[in-house]
């Protein structure tokens, strides 16, 4: 049986990849975000783990939270301006979406998103060369996961 983490990633990356939305792409679950920039010439979107955390309940329950961050990225050309915009409204259209979300993982596990917000990429599992690469629109959006009774 996979761990809570990986059953939520699997499955978020199921919905994302399920849905219809304005930009093409195919998200991948990979650990840490590590791509050239000639890697990024159409958006890329990838979906690794953030924090977990357990908290005991009672004596044979545990609470799960799981972090998910949603990265999307490509390659700008600064002379002609990439149109960003597109990008942004895809980054918005993804965290509207996951509003109150509910998502059954492959484990027979419910999770429901508590929370999303925009990270600073930073705090992101991302690798140092990308974050210095500063022709490439990178968005980082951190889920919160509850694990829920079905």
């Amino acid at each position: 049986m996979a761990g809570h983490a990986v059953s939520l990633l699997t499955a978020l990356v199921a919905w994302v990849n399920g849905e219809s939305w304005t930009e093409t792409f195919t998200a991948e679950r990979v650990w840490i975000v590590d791509h050239p920039l000639t890697e990024l010439t159409d958006l890329r979107v990838e979906v690794t783990a953030g924090p977990l955390n357990v908290t005991e309940i009672g004596r044979l329950d545990d609470h799960w939270t799981v972090h998910a961050d949603i990265v999307l990225m490509q390659k700008i050309n600064p002379d002609t301006n990439t149109p960003i915009d597109d990008l942004v409204d895809q980054f918005e259209a993804i965290t509207t979406a996951l509003r109150n979300k509910t998502l059954a993982d492959g484990a027979g596990n419910n999770w429901k998103c508590r929370s999303r917000a925009p990270l600073i990429p930073e705090k992101a599992a991302i690798a140092p060369s990308l974050l210095k690469e500063w022709r490439s629109f990178l968005a980082v959006l951190r889920t919160e996961w509850l694990k829920v009774s079905a």
